[in-house]
């Protein structure tokens, strides 16, 4: 008997694992369909350069709502949240933009911080007129969130 229901119980269990699949390949798919029309990082209707600080800031914005500030990582651009920004934008207006020396902004010093970034940040919700807005930061995005946050509360 308890061999049938060690049994029972690892069949139930591989079902499971299937169903689980199956909703993750479902909602890949739903995200392609999302995605797969609109060039994040390179999109016209919902791109627009800011004046930050004496340079060109790309930046981009979805949805509406409250104001969401999605920041990428080192190396990355808007490019890399494709799968973020629709998700988001279905409840937030998403505001997207390239960090310095990165995808469209570049900046030809020789120096590059956080601080600087964080600043630039900054600055760009100001001249956006935002002055209060959710920050979601990956990897070196969550490093110029937080100095966001403490250097701009």
């Amino acid at each position: 008997m308890t061999r049938l229901k060690l049994v029972g119980s690892l069949l139930l269990f591989s079902g499971f694992i299937s169903f689980g699949q199956s909703a993750i390949d479902d909602l890949k798919k739903e995200y392609d369909s999302l995605t797969k029309n609109t060039l994040y990082g390179n999109n016209p209707d919902a791109g627009k350069y800011y004046d930050i600080r004496g340079f060109n800031m790309y930046c981009e914005t979805y949805g509406s709502g409250e104001p969401l500030l999605i920041i990428h990582g080192n190396g990355a651009s808007i490019n890399s949240m494709v799968k973020q920004i629709p998700f988001f934008s279905e409840k937030y207006k998403v505001i997207v933009a390239d960090s310095r020396n990165h995808g469209k902004f570049i900046d030809q010093r020789d120096s590059l911080t956080y601080k600087m970034m964080a600043d630039d940040y900054a600055a760009l919700l100001s001249q956006m007129k935002i002055d209060s807005a959710y920050v979601l930061g990956w990897s070196d995005g969550g490093i110029n969130g937080l100095l966001l946050a403490i250097r701009h509360p």
